[in-house]
């Protein structure tokens, strides 16, 4: 019982430590974003888009999930920072085009508060995927090997004196 409690505090404590940073701060707004959008959503009277928040609040979790266990580090044959950015902008266009949707209708006072989470969801996906590509950009250039700096030493030989 004991290391299952251990394991559990160790969980904990990883999770926690994940939700301080930049990313897990962005990620746990993902979450809490589509589940207001989710439960506006529930209450409308067409709830027809719910599917959006539904794959986003899962796919925002595992990948919370995934990157506070640091399962990303043991699992090698997926490119986490490619997925997530795929991820991000899926996010941003599909809660794009159901807000204005929602908003412009006006299936009801549920929807059109859904629709306009829904745009701060837009923001927050977007943001999330620059915030990626600028991570991916940079983990790249340390990556790289820096170019070698090559001088151009001055030929010193007596060629031409006579001696």
């Amino acid at each position: 019982m004991d290391s299952t409690q251990g394991q559990n505090e160790d969980f904990g404590l990883k999770f926690k430590s994940y939700l301080r940073t930049t990313k897990g701060k962005i990620y746990a707004g993902e979450i809490a974003i589509c589940t207001i959008i989710l439960i506006c959503q529930i209450f409308s009277h067409y709830p027809s888009f719910i599917w959006v928040c539904i794959c986003e609040l899962v796919s925002a979790t595992v990948f919370c999930i995934i990157f506070a266990l640091e399962l990303d580090k043991q699992i090698h044959f997926i490119h986490w920072q490619i997925t997530d950015f795929i991820r991000a902008i899926s996010g941003c266009l599909y809660f794009l085009i159901t807000s204005l949707i929602l908003v412009f209708r006006g299936y009801g006072a549920a929807s059109i508060i859904a629709g306009l989470f829904g745009i701060v969801a837009m923001s927050l996906f977007g943001y999330d995927a620059h915030f990626i590509l600028k991570h991916m950009k940079t983990s790249r250039q340390q990556s790289l090997p820096s170019p070698s700096v090559q001088t151009v030493q001055p030929d010193v030989t007596n060629k031409g004196v006579v001696s």
